[in-house]
């Protein structure tokens, strides 16, 4: 059964990273910056009384931990209006699982797929199988009813297979995507790749998810310079821009459960990564909401 509730809508979530472990590897993940770091229920509770809006549990892979369907149980008890998950999918290739954290109250599931083969996937995870049971993971919440998104990193190898790994998705029912463009990895996607992906999508909308978001482009990249006052706007306002495709900006706002000093730590080591030169990026109607250029690519 596909998500039922319309994708994109806003809601003011608080990710609480819950452990570093991971079951995967994968080449991209920054996260290492952030420390180990294992949260007990008790130092999370008066994070969750403050943020009942929304919370997304993520990590690492929080499926690793043994209670997490009780920390989703309690994350409602505490009055927490919806609780979401980042997983890698692997643990919800279980059904039973994955009805467990459904039973407990999860509203919405994310789910990193990097591409539908198997030799492109598990060699960003460097895990063998874990292609596998990911898709499996997704069929799995998919029949559950529950809102699922993808997150898929793009790269130089998964790009050229991206409108068919989309496909798929839209076969599926799925209907939300986060494209996301890996930070200070080597293996990416070039800009003009990433654009022609972007121009090929515009008029086949009814081949992809409902929604397709771009995450941590320059938008200068993704839409003409004559369109980005009215849409670097939109974005600043947190306004819905109408269409199938959307862009959102670099930004790393919260990391509950890991020390402020680590995740300080963490978002100067990503935001360093970045650069805005002038001859571009001056007087750019994005500024405000763009993290610029990674460095060392070219547009």
């Amino acid at each position: 059964m596909a998500s039922k509730s319309k994708p994109g809508t806003a809601t003011d979530f608080f990710d609480i990273t819950l452990t570093l472990d991971c079951n995967n590897d994968c080449v991209f993940c920054p996260r290492s910056e952030l420390k180990r770091v294992l949260v007990p229920l008790e130092r999370l509770e008066p994070l969750l009384k403050k943020h009942r809006g929304g919370v997304v549990l993520t990590g690492g892979e929080p499926t690793l931990l043994p209670d997490l369907p009780a920390l989703v149980k309690r994350c409602k008890q505490l009055g927490c209006k919806r609780v979401g998950v980042i997983t890698n999918g692997r643990r919800v290739s279980d059904k039973k699982y994955m009805r467990a954290l459904v039973s407990a109250g999860l509203d919405e599931i994310t789910i990193s797929i990097y591409s539908h083969l198997p030799a492109v996937h598990d060699k960003y995870t460097r895990k063998k199988g874990s292609c596998a049971q990911s898709w499996l993971g997704l069929r799995n919440a998919m029949a559950t009813g529950i809102d699922v998104k993808v997150n898929m990193v793009l790269t130089a190898k998964a790009l050229p297979q991206t409108p068919k790994t989309l496909g798929m998705f839209k076969a599926m029912g799925l209907r939300q995507v986060v494209i996301i463009d890996p930070v200070g990895s080597q293996d990416y996607a070039d800009y003009g790749g990433v654009a022609k992906l972007q121009d090929g999508m515009k008029d086949c909308s009814f081949s992809y998810p409902e929604l397709v978001v771009f995450r941590g482009y320059p938008l200068c990249v993704l839409i003409p310079r004559r369109e980005m006052n009215e849409i670097a706007d939109m974005l600043e306002r947190g306004t819905d821009c109408g269409c199938h495709l959307r862009w959102e900006g670099q930004h790393l706002e919260s990391a509950g459960g890991v020390g402020e000093k680590n995740f300080d730590k963490y978002r100067r080591s990503v935001t360093e990564g970045f650069s805005k030169p002038k001859k571009l990026c001056s007087g750019c109607p994005a500024d405000a909401v763009c993290a610029g250029i990674q460095k060392g690519r070219k547009l």
